[in-house]
């Protein structure tokens, strides 16, 4: 058993992507019972076990290919079954997609192969997409790559996802039980290098800022930097980023905690929004954003450096200014008012001719 759980956390943990699971139909409450996985899977190739050559999992976090267009080659895929009884599992191929957050999802089974995922196929019995794994046991698959001739270059993303479907009993308001159906999926990510230029492309993009400040007018404020990282190229981009807030008197305030950009596939996008705490208003001041750009480790580095973007924006303590306001117009009528006090008196320039006087 313990030679089990350990290939099987090794599966999931070096090998796989847990997909969430998913109901076939909306159930407002699934109740609180956990559905256990009870299944593993990992690439898998030829190793020395007592002198002879066995296939088994081998370590490998997923599938690498390195080919030029029209290459063919054939891999190997584990499936582990922990269970006390025998398991019927689907085994199918996918296209790699960009979720709405940026990161790399996976195309639903019934979605239309266009991608890497129509270069895989997975050698099942009779070609049915399923298998039956017995207990406590592990089986080998094919898994034949063929990638086609006119394959641009740069990388490619799908993956092979192994599916236990299942009923589990899902609550619908007011009482009313039924049994629902689940389905548990582990995908095998497969990443394609197809030979050819590279173009690294990671931009910021509609960079934007702004402040928000106390009443207590000499307190610190808070900058909020929204952004949008693009990856324009044509390999898998991502990395670590800093963003930093300036101050027209030189102050500089940096963000803590910022979470790196996920690995992204070519053409993705991922949203950030970032709050800067800490900052004094120093009514012109500038945000700037940094993202030191790394590719997926082990690939060749395709010449990346660090992208950068600032924006301007204002930041102005308004409380502040108002009682600067209402003090220049308080000293401005007291002096206007002490400088009519101190005007002379100027005399009457009409004056009576003198009385008796004859010219």
């Amino acid at each position: 058993m313990r030679r089990f759980a350990k290939a099987f956390a090794v599966s999931v943990a070096l090998g796989a992507t847990v997909i969430a699971a998913a109901p076939s139909q909306a159930a407002p409450h699934a109740g609180k019972r956990t559905v256990n996985a009870t299944f593993g899977a990992a690439p898998a190739s030829e190793k020395l076990v007592h002198g002879k050559k066995v296939l088994g999992v081998d370590g490998r976090p997923y599938f690498t290919f390195g080919t030029t267009p029209g290459g063919r080659l054939t891999d190997h895929l584990a499936i582990l079954n922990i269970s006390y009884k025998p398991e019927t599992l689907q085994v199918y191929p996918v296209d790699a997609v960009a979720a709405a957050n940026g990161t790399i999802a996976y195309a639903a089974p019934s979605a239309p192969r266009k991608q890497a995922g129509a270069w895989l196929a997975v050698g099942t019995p009779g070609g049915s997409g399923r298998i039956t794994v017995k207990p406590r046991s592990t089986v080998i698959v094919p898994v034949h790559v063929a990638v086609p001739r006119n394959a641009p270059p740069g990388d490619h993303v799908g993956a092979v996802v192994v599916s236990l479907s299942g009923r589990i009993a899902g609550s619908f308001g007011q009482g009313s039980k039924q049994k629902v159906k689940f389905d548990q999926r582990i995908a095998v990510k497969a990443l394609f290098r197809v030979t050819g230029p590279l173009h690294p492309q990671l931009s910021v993009q509609q960079l934007h800022a702004s402040y928000r400040g106390p009443i207590d007018p000499f307190a610190k404020g808070q900058a909020t930097v929204t952004y949008t990282v693009h990856n324009g190229g044509n390999v898998i981009l991502g990395g670590p980023q800093t963003v930093t807030v300036h101050g027209l008197f030189g102050e500089s305030v940096t963000a803590a905690h910022v979470a790196d950009v996920p690995a992204l596939l070519p053409g993705a996008s991922y949203p950030v929004t970032v709050k800067v705490p800490g900052v004094y208003p120093e009514v012109w001041m500038s945000a700037k954003v940094t993202v030191d750009t790394t590719g997926l480790q082990g690939q060749v580095d395709p010449g990346l450096h660090p992208v950068t973007a600032s924006v301007h924006f204002l930041a102005i303590p308004w409380i502040l200014l108002v009682v600067l306001l209402l003090l220049i117009l308080g000293l401005a009528w007291g002096y206007a008012r002490r400088r009519r006090r101190k005007r002379p008196v100027e005399p009457s320039r009409d004056l009576a001719k003198p009385q008796g006087v004859r010219t």
